[in-house]
């Protein structure tokens, strides 16, 4: 273990908090938000039995506990866990915060708190609490959706300003919270503080930034391990209407050169593509939370690395998807000594679609501007220099940025985007444009 962690330096433990008062809330609304996180716990600790190469804490903080027995016992899965294993160290009761063992996370807490303080009035407004004179006002008071957010930021400025103190001392890496103030500036609590509160308890996504990271696969619906291949296969919504999308245009259409390129789309690059991202977040995730400038120097280049093999295969997805459109509607570009043309971006092709296929030309027409973007991300990483995070400083080297990648057009025009965001974004303009191609295809 000591050998490997030396090869592959990047923390192998994960510690969760729970936010007792997004439990207490919940369970006080009757809301089903409580059921997936009892799953998930229940995953994360077959997962512990199974990955002893890994190690994840659950952090429940018991002097937030609602002032109700039947709460306590009821509402949250984990405290029957740690009564029915009490062996079970995953599962950790903090009775107390200790006092701060640096002056580096005092400084990191004072900080976080002012920046919060700041930002208070924007969802504290005036409310008199005082006239919540019984248990039934203040449920009314919560279930009133104009001033939850105001409900929240009380008890996080009044009661829950110790999970900061919690999150600090332990070192936790992620908090289960459906406090709108932590929610609403999550992004500037994660890139300045390194807080990372989740809201999502309807899956695993979060965590599985961090097990996919360690190459562990596990489908939360099945409950069991699979191979990175096979967990695409079976999870990906996406994928499964591709294949669909496979299936009838094979049955329509019984040549050879098509299935294959069907099967390259999908089986090889569209799995290769969704391996580069998870691999690509996980060490975003890693250089996020870890002070070892060269831990963190080696997730950058990780994730460079995952970034530059996304396109890759995402430029070689759509080229596939267009000579299989074009050996569909037997264009007679791709076989030909004009195989070069057999692509969207080639005006000849869209011409000769439209003959075949009006709307999927359309199509195709209305993407053109954002084929030239991926054109951008892909072409340099293959024939100039490879995509990599970059510092951007001003005229004084102040740091602007270090979240962007630049990159250089043939003829050496320079230009750059947010490496950070760049994948989703690509993926949503993906997804809308595969919805339009699987609705214009005219496949029986």
């Amino acid at each position: 273990m000591d050998d490997f962690t030396y090869l592959y330096p990047t923390k192998r433990n994960l510690k969760i908090l729970i936010d007792p008062l997004t439990i207490w809330k919940e369970a006080k609304l009757n809301s089903n938000k409580l059921i997936p996180i009892n799953t998930i716990i229940n995953a994360i600790l077959y997962l512990l039995e199974e990955t002893p190469h890994i190690t994840i804490e659950i952090l429940y903080p018991q002097y937030l506990w609602a002032k109700e027995s039947n709460l306590n016992e009821n509402s949250f899965l984990p405290i029957d866990g740690f009564h029915s294993n009490k062996k079970n160290k995953s599962l950790k009761i903090i009775t107390k915060v200790e006092k701060f063992s640096s002056e580096y996370k005092k400084q990191r807490v004072h900080n976080m708190k002012t920046y919060l303080q700041k930002v208070k009035n924007k969802y504290v407004k005036n409310i008199d609490v005082s006239k919540l004179k019984t248990e039934k006002d203040i449920y009314k008071f919560i279930n009133d959706k104009n001033i939850e957010n105001d409900y929240d930021a009380k008890n996080l400025y009044d009661q829950g300003m110790d999970l900061i103190d919690i999150y600090y001392e332990y070192d936790v890496d992620i908090i289960f919270t459906t406090n709108n103030v932590l929610i609403s500036e999550k992004e500037i609590l994660e890139k300045s503080f390194q807080f990372f509160p989740i809201s999502n308890f309807n899956s695993l996504e979060e965590i599985n930034i961090f097990l996919k990271g360690h190459n562990i696969y596990y489908d939360l619906k099945t409950q069991r391990f699979v191979t990175p291949s096979l967990y695409y296969s079976i999870t990906d919504q996406n994928m499964q209407e591709y294949i669909k999308l496979w299936a009838k245009l094979t049955k329509s259409n019984k040549n050879e050169e098509l299935y294959q390129y069907l099967r390259t789309m999908l089986f090889n690059r569209y799995i290769f593509m969704m391996y580069s991202k998870d691999q690509f977040n996980f060490n975003i995730f890693q250089e996020k939370r870890d002070y070892n400038s060269d831990i963190k120097n080696n997730n950058i280049l990780l994730a460079s690395y995952h970034l530059n093999n996304f396109y890759y295969m995402f430029a070689g997805f759509i080229d596939n998807l267009a000579i299989v459109i074009d050996i569909y509607y037997s264009l007679g570009l791709w076989g030909t000594n004009r195989y070069r043309e057999s692509s969207f971006k080639n005006k000849d092709y869209i011409k000769l679609l439209s003959n075949k296929n009006k709307v999927l030309s359309q199509n195709i027409k209305e993407i053109q501007s954002w084929l030239k973007e991926i054109s951008l991300k892909r072409d340099p990483g293959a024939h100039r220099q490879c995509l990599f995070f970059g510092d951007i400083v001003d005229e004084n080297h102040k740091l602007i940025t270090d979240e962007n990648i630049i990159t250089m057009d043939k003829n050496g025009k320079i230009y750059y985007f947010n490496g950070i965001k760049t994948i989703e974004y690509d993926l949503n303009k993906f997804y809308e444009f595969m919805d339009k191609i699987c609705s214009s295809l005219n496949v029986e």
